[in-house]
């Protein structure tokens, strides 16, 4: 996920039904960013999206856009996700938190960590802020440019 280069824009790790392992339920594209705004952070929503009840981590690649003069250059932000939404139980989401350290190891150059809820609590503009903090460029989410 860290290569601008490489195919792989985002991936979620769910926990088994007796919580202990992770299962990567989902990675991708195999083809690489198709550039209609349907990778990373949209791709990543859409797959949490069929686990409303089961706690995990992933991560998705954004890109920061330096763009001066006649030169173009993008270089990829990774955010990290621990998703525990509502209606996981709560004995998984408590036992979620000496995980974290892990699976930020596994995550190494993530610019910055969310604890979500629901797939909607994960915002472009929320995450600009976020992204902001390590990097003064406009950050790239599929299609869309923000600032």
């Amino acid at each position: 996920m860290l290569s601008d280069e490489g195919p792989c824009c985002y991936m979620l790790a769910i926990y088994s039904a007796n919580g202990k392992a992770l299962e990567l339920v989902a990675s991708g594209p195999d083809e690489g960013p198709d550039g209609l705004g349907k990778c990373g952070m949209d791709m990543f929503k859409a797959e949490l999206e069929k686990y409303p009840d089961k706690a995990g981590w992933g991560g998705f690649r954004c890109n920061a856009v330096d763009n001066r003069q006649n030169t173009i250059s993008k270089r990829a932000k990774i955010i990290f996700v621990q998703y525990m939404p509502e209606s996981a139980p709560a004995m998984r989401k408590a036992k979620m938190g000496p995980h974290k350290g892990a699976m930020k190891e596994t995550f190494t150059g993530a610019h910055c960590d969310i604890v979500v809820e629901k797939p909607e609590d994960i915002a472009a503009d929320e995450l600009v802020l976020l992204t902001h903090s390590t990097s003064a460029l406009p950050v790239e989410f599929g299609d869309r440019l923000t600032r």
